[in-house]
This record gives structure tokens, C-alpha cells and sequence, in this order.
């Protein structure tokens, strides 16, 4: 008996590795043939009168938000960049979704990657596929951008935000909504004449927040690595240590709260 299931064990495991073999093979005949970069771009417009919040998940690629003010539609572009054999070049882009959920009041847009491939196994060395995003929206409603690899830019926007990034950077230009930003390996760089509150967190990277003249908000910033950095403003009260700086600027109880683990916070004029 034991040299019966012994050889059935033997069998099964010499089927399982002959199929692996076999699998890698025929995976083999194109995994090292030439790639050839392929971009296609899909355009929509969704009307934004039924949604509060509009949130973004893209894994790979570069988000770019601005204010929609000709119209109430929310205007997405996005350009699918993906490596394809020479084959391929004339057929349609497949295995990268754009999906756009607008069930409740919340409209929802995510990139699915390999929905249509039928990949036996992935090779991580592979180059992989993006998405690059260019959206612009009215105001009124808030936003949530997640990201991995890329960069988010945001122009002239009184909307709320809280975005997550891991790696990257993020800019904002005239953004006077909630900010709360968290990244991981980046900078975060914002020039803003008013705002309804900032949060900015980062882990490895520095923090620049540019400010206009008018510009009100109770200061708390903290740098563990770092230095704190402070050109042409004038606080009306202030209170430092070597890594840690509170100050006030105008008469408001709006919080700026700027906190990076290694790298410097800058605060200055625009």
C-alpha cells in the first residue's frame, strides 16, 4: 500500500511539473519577443448633478484634475498606455478596463488591469500598463484620488479633497477646498491664497506650501529629519524648537497641519 500511493504521489507531481514546464514554454514564445508601446485614448462625459463625491483609483499613471466651469459634466480623458507584440499594434487595446461606477452619489472611476487577457502566468518583469487621467469638473463635489506610481496635479479647484499616494509627487495650484493629503515617497507642493483646512502628510520627501498675501490659518508643523523653513512671512504669533513650528496668521480658527517623517517644510510667499 505504501508503494502504491508513493507512485501515485510520484505521478501526480511529475503531471503537475510536466504542465508547469509545458505552461512556461508556450509562455516563453512571446515573453521575449520585442514590445512595442500602444496608446489609446477614451474620452466621457457623465452630468454631475446626482453626485456628491468623485473619487479616482489608479494604480499607474498620472491624475490631472481642474474646474469645469462651462458646464455641470464631469469630462474624463483617459490614455491607456500598454506594451503589445507587433501583432497587436493593429488590434484594440485589451486588458486594461477604464470602469465607471456611477450607482449612488458617489461617481466612481478605477482602471482594471488583465480583465480581458488570459495570461496563464504573470511575469512581474514585464513592463506593465498605465493610465494617465485628465478630468475636469464643477464644483460642489468631493474628491478622492488613490494612486500607487504617479503624479497628481490639481488646478483651480474649490472642492474638497483627501488623496493617498505611495509613490510620487503632488501639486496643487489655487485648490481652496478641505485639503488631505497623505503620501509615501514624494514631495507635496502647493501655492494657495485661502483654504478650509490643510492636512498634509508625508513619510520620505518635502512639503512646500506657498501662500498669498491674505492668507489666514493657525500653523502646526513637524519634521522628524528635517528642517523647517520659513521665507517673507510674518507670523502674528509663533512658538519654534528645532523641529516642531506653531504659528498664526490673521484671525481664523483654520487649521494648517504640515507633517513630513524625512524631509524639510518650506513656507513662503507666492
Amino acid at each position: 500500500m505504501k508503494t502504491t500511493n508513493f507512485s501515485r504521489t510520484f505521478l501526480i507531481s511529475a503531471l503537475l511539473v510536466f504542465f508547469g514546464i509545458s505552461a512556461i514554454g508556450f509562455q516563453g514564445c512571446t515573453l521575449f519577443k520585442k514590445r512595442y508601446e500602444k496608446t489609446e485614448v477614451k474620452e466621457y462625459s457623465i452630468s454631475a448633478k446626482n453626485f456628491k463625491k468623485f473619487s479616482i483609483d489608479n494604480p499607474n499613471g498620472n491624475v490631472y484634475i481642474r474646474k469645469n466651469s462651462t458646464d455641470s459634466l464631469v469630462h474624463i480623458r483617459a490614455e491607456i498606455t500598454k506594451y503589445v507584440s507587433k501583432k497587436e499594434l493593429n488590434e484594440p487595446l485589451k486588458g486594461v478596463l477604464v470602469d465607471i461606477d456611477s450607482t449612488g452619489d458617489e461617481l466612481r472611476v478605477r482602471d482594471i488591469v488583465n480583465k480581458e487577457t488570459h495570461e496563464f502566468i504573470s511575469f512581474s518583469f514585464r513592463r506593465g500598463s498605465s493610465v494617465n487621467y485628465e478630468i475636469s469638473l464643477p464644483e460642489g463635489m468631493d474628491l478622492k484620488l488613490s494612486s500607487t506610481n504617479g503624479k497628481i496635479r490639481l488646478e483651480d479647484l474649490n472642492n474638497d479633497v483627501n488623496a493617498d499616494l505611495t509613490n510620487g509627487n503632488i501639486k496643487l495650484d489655487n485648490v481652496y477646498g478641505k485639503l488631505t493629503l497623505e503620501l509615501t515617497n514624494g514631495s507635496i507642493s502647493a501655492k494657495i491664497d485661502s483654504t478650509k483646512g490643510i492636512n498634509f502628510e508625508t513619510t520620505n520627501g518635502s512639503i512646500t506650501l506657498a501662500i498669498g498675501d491674505k492668507f489666514s490659518g493657525n500653523f502646526k508643523t513637524e519634521t522628524v529629519n528635517g528642517k523647517v523653513h520659513k521665507k517673507n512671512v510674518n507670523f502674528n504669533e509663533s512658538d519654534e524648537s528645532k523641529r516642531e513650528f506653531k504659528g498664526k496668521l490673521g484671525n481664523t480658527d483654520i487649521e494648517v497641519k504640515l507633517q513630513t517623517v524625512n524631509g524639510s517644510i518650506n513656507i513662503e510667499r507666492k
